[in-house]
């Protein structure tokens, strides 16, 4: 399955791209959400992006990989991909939360999609 179509189909990042309630960071709540597949394509879309970067950049740590968790290298490589994209919060900063304004899903997509 075409990473696109996994992105369309999972219900937690369609409902962190739809809600603020839903979004998906290091220290965003409820805790369970920063762990599963929905992860796992995040980490997915992100290394795809990195593997883009000149320099080059490094992807998320195996770690946070393998057990689709969202920890301190996927918050970092968020704030890389907002800060180039210059993707600010409401506050006018770069913050390392997948949601709304992030259109991360979006862009990874569109990343994917010119591989």
């Amino acid at each position: 399955m075409a990473l696109q179509s996994k992105f369309q189909l999972n219900d937690k990042l369609r409902a962190c791209a739809a809600a603020d309630k839903d979004h998906i960071g290091e220290n965003t709540f409820p805790p369970e959400d920063r762990k599963g597949v929905h992860v796992g394509l995040i980490h997915e879309a992100l290394n795809a992006w990195v593997a883009k970067q000149k320099p080059p950049v490094k992807p998320v740590a195996g770690g946070e990989v393998s057990a689709r968790a969202f920890g301190g290298d996927t918050a970092r490589l968020v704030k890389l991909f907002k800060a180039q994209k210059n993707i600010l919060n409401f506050k006018g900063e770069i913050d390392p939360i997948v949601g709304i304004k992030a259109t991360l899903i979006k862009s990874a997509v569109a990343v994917i999609g010119a591989l």
